[in-house]
């Protein structure tokens, strides 16, 4: 719990599989972490299609790229450029959020029957 004169701070990359969350320093470290499951590679596909990219706060939460930009930004762990997403379009851009810039797509191999579930 933060005190008076603290705020929450963004403290991990994240990715929540469900109800599992995989944390790294980046997003793609985060991945590695589903890469080397010890489950059926289609399971794994499956969990990284569905995956949603976020942080780990200092306290535990789990927030989207939308939430821990502002928490980023409140607790001056960010500024300038990178805190803009007007400027910044490869952290900020596009309607759904992505987890490194495609690096998913590429790393896991498409089968049929495997999709984003709506």
């Amino acid at each position: 719990m933060t005190g008076i004169f603290e705020t929450e701070k963004i403290a991990a990359s994240a990715l929540r599989c469900g109800d599992q969350v995989f944390t790294g320093p980046t997003h793609f470290a985060a991945m590695r972490k589903i890469i080397t499951l010890d489950v059926p590679a289609e399971q794994k596909t499956q969990m990284m299609l569905d995956a949603v990219d976020g942080f780990v706060t200092d306290e535990g939460r789990f927030v989207t790229r939308e939430e821990g930009y502002a928490i980023a930004r409140a607790s001056r762990q960010i500024g300038g450029d990178l805190a803009d997403p007007a400027k910044n379009k490869a952290f900020y851009g596009g309607t759904e959020p992505r987890l490194d810039s495609g690096m998913v797509e590429s790393m896991a191999p498409f089968k049929a029957g495997f999709r984003r579930r709506a």
